[in-house]
């Protein structure tokens, strides 16, 4: 059998040694874990072949578990906090498999329809860049109000928003102070995948901030004080038990909507998501104690 595709390109085809039906399977689980087993990727969710997003979801459950797991291991933190696994990624999951069966309906379509087209644009909304927590009961935004019932977990940013529960932004052109001396850095360049690290927006943490911090286990967390653009830093200025930068091109307090004059924390969670914008102490002494339980100060 020959057959034709574009101008002068034949294929041909073999004899057929087999022929089947096939069915395409979309199915997940109610929880991803259960007593002390816990599924991630293939075991929790399968998908159709169309949208491709199948690894992609797989990995991004394994980064939503892992600095959860770690924490209760290393008993800082309870059990508890790994039932969040089930909350966040349950919502992002059902997302996905309702969006990928879409597309494979108007790819691949029941007898007697026709093939429809998907728009570009449209394929471009399960980028993973997209996905949010913004429901989960573990973040905290003293910024907005909380909105759970109307959150898409794929289309953050869509509002101009850096919200608790979203994918932390990226700022380039960070001058880092360090020993008597300086780099330019990427935002990015500071985070790690083992620690909370705490942005401070504004001048070095009030004493009530930095206690909160001391009180939270070594290894936990660090802190980083973001200086707006064109502060002068003096050579006397970097032993405040925080890492010293300054936004030199504006990017970071931009990004994340943070004003000179007023303080504004922001706690980036080790896969990389905002875990809580609050204005004080006191609200982000109450955002670690969701996360690791009674924080004694």
């Amino acid at each position: 059998m020959r057959a034709t595709i574009g101008k002068d390109k034949n294929l041909e085809f073999g004899d057929v040694v087999s022929i089947a039906s096939w069915t395409a399977n979309a199915r997940m689980v109610d929880k991803f874990g259960q007593g002390r087993v816990y599924i991630a990727g293939d075991a929790a969710h399968i998908h159709s072949p169309t949208g491709a997003q199948g690894l992609n979801s797989g990995i991004q459950d394994c980064f939503n578990l892992a600095w959860k797991l770690s924490l209760a291991h290393k008993y800082h933190a309870p059990r508890a906090l790994l039932d969040s696994y089930t909350t966040e990624r349950i919502p992002v999951i059902s997302a996905m498999l309702n969006f990928t069966t879409e597309l494979m309906r108007r790819a691949l379509p029941q007898q007697g329809t026709t093939p429809g087209m998907v728009s570009p644009a449209r394929r471009f909304d399960i980028r993973q860049f997209g996905i949010n927590y913004r429901g989960s009961p573990i973040v905290l935004d003293e910024r907005y109000e909380s909105n759970a019932a109307g959150v898409d977990p794929y289309r953050d940013g869509h509002d101009g928003a850096a919200r608790a529960g979203d994918r932390a932004p990226e700022a380039p052109g960070i001058v880092k102070f360090d020993y008597g001396g300086q780099a330019t850095v990427s935002l990015y360049d500071l985070l790690d995948v083992v620690s909370h690290t705490v942005l401070v927006f504004g001048d070095s943490p009030a004493t009530a901030v930095a206690d909160v911090l001391r009180s939270i286990p070594a290894g936990v967390v660090k802190s980083v004080v973001v200086l707006p653009q064109g502060t002068d830093v003096s050579g006397d200025s970097e032993s405040t038990g925080s890492i010293l930068v300054v936004d030199r091109e504006g990017y970071a307090y931009r990004h994340y909507h943070a004003k000179e004059n007023e303080l504004l924390i922001v706690v980036i969670r080790p896969d990389g998501y905002i875990g809580a914008a609050v204005k004080g102490d006191v609200e982000l002494k109450g955002y670690f104690e969701t996360i690791l339980g009674r924080v004694e100060i």
